[in-house]
C-alpha cells in the first residue's frame, strides 16, 4: 500500500512501487513473479557448487599464480568446472582419468605453461594414492620459450584435492619444483613421485607452473611479467562418490 509523505508517495499502489532516490520522486513497475523451472533451479545450484570449488582450487594454487586478482581467471575456472559437473559425474568403478574439461586447462587465458615446453613431462597413476610424473631429457635452449636473460628455468608442480560439490571442502595438496639451467647442455631425464590421495566423490588435479629466474641490471631475479608466469592444469582424475 502506498501512503503520502511530506516527501510524496512510498511504497506500492497496484502495480507501481514508489520511492525517492537523490531527491527524487520516482516510481517502478512491480517485479514479476518468476516461476524457475527444475531444469534453471539445478543450474542455479550447480553454477554454485562450480563457484565454491573455484575459489578452494584458487585459493590453494594462490602461491603459484601471478600477483594481483584477475577476475577473468575465476570467471573462466568457474565456467569449466560448472560445464563439467553439468556433464555429470562419472560413475565408473574406480578413478577415472583424463577428465577431457579440466586437463589440460591454461590459468591464464591464451598463455598455456604447456605451449612454452617442446618437451612434455609423462603422467602415470598406477600405483593406488601415487603420481609419477616423468620429464625426458631436455635441451632447454631448444626445448624450452624463455624471455631474454633467462638463467634457469622452475617447473612447479602440484597435485591437490577438492570435494566435486557442496560443501566444497579442500583435501590435500602436496607441492615440489624442478630447476633446469637455461643453457645447451641435455639435460637428463628425471622422475618426480607425489602423493595424489582421493577420497571418494573428491576430484583430483595435478598443476604445472613455470617460472624464470633472468638476469635484469647485474641481479638476477624472477620474471614478473605475466606472459612468463603460466601455470596450467595438466592432468585431472575423479574417485567417483560410492567407491569405498
Amino acid at each position: 500500500m502506498a501512503k503520502t509523505t511530506e516527501i510524496g508517495l512510498s511504497g506500492s499502489l497496484g502495480p507501481l512501487i514508489f520511492y525517492k532516490f537523490r531527491g527524487v520522486q520516482c516510481s517502478r513497475a512491480r517485479p514479476a513473479r518468476v516461476r524457475l523451472s527444475e531444469a534453471t533451479r539445478k543450474s542455479a545450484s550447480l553454477f554454485g557448487i562450480a563457484s565454491a570449488m573455484s575459489a578452494t582450487i584458487r585459493q590453494r594454487l594462490i602461491s603459484l599464480l601471478p600477483a594481483g586478482k584477475d577476475l577473468k581467471i575465476m570467471y573462466r575456472l568457474n565456467a569449466v568446472i560448472f560445464q563439467w559437473l553439468k556433464a555429470g559425474l562419472p560413475e565408473a568403478s574406480g578413478p577415472v582419468t583424463r577428465q577431457p574439461l579440466l586437463a589440460l586447462y591454461p590459468f591464464l587465458d591464451q598463455n598455456p605453461a604447456w605451449a612454452k615446453m617442446r618437451v612434455r613431462p609423462k603422467i602415470q597413476w598406477e600405483e593406488p594414492g601415487i603420481v609419477r610424473l616423468t620429464l625426458p631429457k631436455l635441451t632447454a635452449t631448444t626445448d624450452l620459450s624463455a624471455p631474454p636473460g633467462t638463467e634457469s628455468v622452475r617447473m612447479q608442480i602440484a597435485t591437490l584435492t577438492c570435494k566435486a560439490g557442496s560443501p566444497s571442502v579442500f583435501g590435500s595438496m602436496h607441492t615440489t619444483f624442478a630447476d633446469t639451467p637455461y643453457s645447451s647442455v641435455e639435460q637428463e631425464a628425471r622422475e618426480i613421485v607425489l602423493p595424489l590421495a582421493l577420497q571418494p566423490g573428491e576430484v583430483g588435479l595435478i598443476t604445472l607452473g613455470l617460472k624464470y629466474m633472468a638476469e635484469r641490471a647485474g641481479e638476477r631475479e624472477v620474471v614478473a611479467s605475466r606472459e612468463w608466469q603460466p601455470l596450467d592444469i595438466i592432468d585431472a582424475f575423479y574417485l567417483p562418490a560410492h567407491i569405498r
